[in-house]
C-alpha cells in the first residue's frame, strides 16, 4: 500500500555522484572511445594486411606468370646465360596499348611476340592448329574467337585494329593476320576483363 523503492534518492545520488566526479567520468568516456578505436583500426589493418599477402602470393595464370623483366635483346641474352634461370624467353609486345576492335571494347590485350620455347615453357594447351611460325600468323585463345563471332578452329583471317611504332611513331593500323592456331585461354573465368 506504501511503496517506496527510494527512486527519486537514487537518482539524486547519481546526479550527485556524476557532478562531484567530471574528470573520472570524461575519462572513462576518453578510455572506452580509444579501446573501440584501437580495436577498429587492428581489425582493419590485420584484414589489409591478410589481403594484401593473399594478393601478392597468388601465382597469376598465363603469360609472364613467373616473372618478367623488361630488357634489351642483350640484356636478355645476359640473363639467360645466369645459372639461377632456368629458362627465357624474349617476348615483345606486337602493338602499343590494346586492340581497338570493337569485339575487344572493355577487356585488356595483349599481343606478344614470342621466341622459340615460349609457348611449351607457359604451359600453353594448342585446341586446334599449330602455333605461329610466320610474321603473318597468329594464335588466339578460345575466347577471343568466340568474342569475335568465330568457331574455334584455325584458318580464319583475324582484322585487328591497333596502334603500331613505325620509325618511332604510333600509327593506328589495320593488320589481316591468319589464325595459326586456337589455345586454351588460362584465364577464362577472366575473359571479361583479360584476353
Amino acid at each position: 500500500m506504501f511503496q517506496n523503492n527510494n527512486q527519486e534518492i537514487i537518482r539524486e545520488i547519481a546526479a550527485e555522484n556524476l557532478k562531484n566526479h567530471r574528470l573520472r567520468n570524461v575519462m572513462a568516456v576518453l578510455a572506452i572511445t580509444l579501446t573501440t578505436l584501437l580495436i577498429t583500426v587492428v581489425c582493419t589493418a590485420g584484414i589489409g594486411i591478410s589481403s594484401a599477402m593473399q594478393r601478392g602470393t597468388d601465382i597469376t595464370p598465363g603469360p609472364m606468370s613467373d616473372g618478367a623483366i623488361a630488357a634489351s635483346q642483350e640484356q636478355y641474352e645476359e640473363i639467360a646465360e645466369l645459372e639461377q634461370v632456368q629458362w627465357a624467353d624474349y617476348v615483345r609486345p606486337a602493338v602499343v596499348g590494346n586492340l581497338r576492335n570493337k569485339e575487344t571494347v572493355g577487356i585488356n590485350t595483349a599481343v606478344l611476340a614470342p621466341g622459340g620455347g615460349f609457348y611449351e615453357e607457359q604451359s600453353v594447351e594448342l585446341l586446334d592448329g599449330a602455333f605461329p611460325e610466320t610474321a603473318d600468323e597468329i594464335a588466339v585463345s578460345a575466347t577471343l574467337a568466340e568474342r569475335f563471332g568465330q568457331p574455334s578452329k584455325a584458318g580464319w583471317e583475324l582484322l585487328m585494329k591497333a596502334i603500331v611504332l613505325e620509325n618511332g611513331v604510333q600509327t593506328e593500323k589495320e593488320i589481316t593476320m591468319t589464325v595459326s592456331g586456337i589455345v586454351e585461354s588460362p584465364i577464362r573465368y577472366l575473359q571479361d576483363t583479360y584476353e
